[in-house]
């Protein structure tokens, strides 16, 4: 499974962490998959779309991603890309 999400936000969240705001573009995205961002591997640790966590998230779903363990600081700079996501 693979899915490709456009980021369109960064917010960092005391407690929780970075999560990015934005558009699954294609694909599925689902808790556990992983990304490489800037040398890390992101895993997805769940998912929120209008402030419900939700398991799957489809092409043309704006979400927020959560993720295990994430670097707000070495996120920033990809505000505005996208990234893609595989389930392994």
């Amino acid at each position: 499974m693979k899915a490709s999400f456009f980021i369109k936000d960064i917010f960092n969240i005391p407690n929780t962490g970075p999560i990015l705001a934005g558009l699954v573009k294609s694909g599925e995205l689902s808790a556990g998959m992983k990304a490489e961002v800037a040398g890390q591997i992101l895993i997805v640790k769940y998912i929120e779309q209008k402030n419900s966590q939700i398991e799957l998230a489809i092409a043309e779903d704006r979400v927020g991603i959560i993720f295990e363990e994430a670097d707000y600081e070495l996120l920033k700079p990809y505000k505005n890309q996208e990234i893609t996501f595989i389930k392994e």
